[in-house]
């Protein structure tokens, strides 16, 4: 799964893994994502992401 963001050229977005628990109204969620493209000069780039988020 991966999507287009418009924050540099040639740029990828990953999402590797979704997590939630919890009830509707209070629910914990995780996710796992990867970020890579090409900077200028042609210097790749990668980062690894972690969320963590709790809806009330």
């Amino acid at each position: 799964m991966g999507a287009r963001l418009p924050v540099l050229p040639g740029d990828h977005f990953d999402i590797h893994e979704i997590l939630a628990e919890g009830p509707p109204w209070n629910t914990t969620a995780a996710v796992r994502r990867t970020v890579s493209g090409n900077l200028p000069g042609s210097t790749r780039f990668e980062n690894a992401l972690f969320r963590r988020l709790s809806l009330h």
